[in-house]
């Protein structure tokens, strides 16, 4: 599957993927679990791509 992406659609996801990271642990466990796998997706997706986020969540 092709996906075109301009730069600034990228930033947004990685700014939406920032914001819902930070979310994790304010909310119950089912909606932690469900935000951790989305986020990884998208981490693969955007490594997989060349790029990275920059968000520095718990480690």
């Amino acid at each position: 599957m092709k996906l075109d992406v301009t730069p600034a659609q990228l930033e947004a996801i990685k700014h939406l993927t920032d914001d819902c990271a930070s979310m994790i642990g304010c909310g119950d466990d089912d909606s932690d679990k469900a935000w951790t796998r989305n986020i990884d997706l998208i981490d693969r997706m955007l490594k997989k791509n060349g790029h990275e986020r920059d968000f520095k969540g718990k480690d």
